[in-house]
């Protein structure tokens, strides 16, 4: 039997996102995080990874934080135009397949709108940073 392996959230998004980088942006991932290059990757676990109950409990409390101590409700509108009881009665398949859905719909968005603000300008040689004052 496999130990289980715990982590965060988070590992999973990093993941799909690399995943979906070219090969040259993978080749400089690794130059940016040379540390990547020298861990021995894990033998894939028999049983799916988890997160930790840690950080489920952190991810609970926030939730209830930010809605002001109020618990969710199953009748509640949630993702993919299901309520948060109709998605968690659907199959783990069919919850992680809405969720990759609204994912890639979302970094769409993201990336459509980011597009129009980080295009290449022109700059003159002597141009300066907002805020930067020149040197004597």
């Amino acid at each position: 039997m496999t130990e289980e392996i715990k982590y965060s959230i988070s590992v999973g998004r990093v993941a799909r996102i690399i995943r979906e980088m070219s090969a040259e942006e993978k080749r400089y991932l690794a130059y940016l995080v040379p540390e990547l290059r020298e861990v021995e990757p894990l033998k894939p676990p028999e049983q799916p990874l988890r997160p930790s109950e840690e950080f489920l409990e952190q991810l609970r409390q926030e939730i209830l934080e930010a809605r002001g101590g109020v618990p969710p409700s199953d009748d509640e509108p949630f993702i993919g135009g299901l309520t948060r009881g109709e998605f968690y009665r659907l199959p783990e398949e069919e919850q992680e397949a809405i969720w990759d859905k609204v994912w890639a719909q979302a970094e769409a968005e993201v990336e459509k709108s980011t597009e129009a603000d980080y295009r290449e300008h022109p700059v003159k040689p002597d141009a300066l940073i907002a805020g930067q004052k020149r040197r004597p």
